[in-house]
């Protein structure tokens, strides 16, 4: 059953908002998560790697455009092998 707000008395209202503010933390909006910048901008998306969420401001502008700067480093950086003897 849905009701509308009309049909509802402000008490009742109020009532329902209180009851919710303990669900906040499960009801909180997806932001940037990057730890490489601190100005934000643009629309969310998800890293295919990690699956962390990020805004314009992150991510390469090549063929890999779906994953994070973090994981395109991680993923295609060359990695030079140490051998200790």
């Amino acid at each position: 059953m849905s009701y509308n707000s009309h049909d509802l008395r402000a008490d009742e209202l109020q009532a329902l908002a209180d009851d919710m503010s303990c669900y906040r933390e499960a009801f909180d909006i997806a932001q940037c998560e990057s730890r490489n910048h601190n100005e934000h901008r643009g629309e969310l998306w998800q890293c295919g790697e990690c699956l962390r969420v990020f805004c314009g401001e992150e991510g390469a502008d090549d063929a890999d455009s779906e994953l994070c700067n973090d994981c395109w480093a991680r993923l295609h950086s060359p990695r030079h092998a140490v051998c200790l003897a």
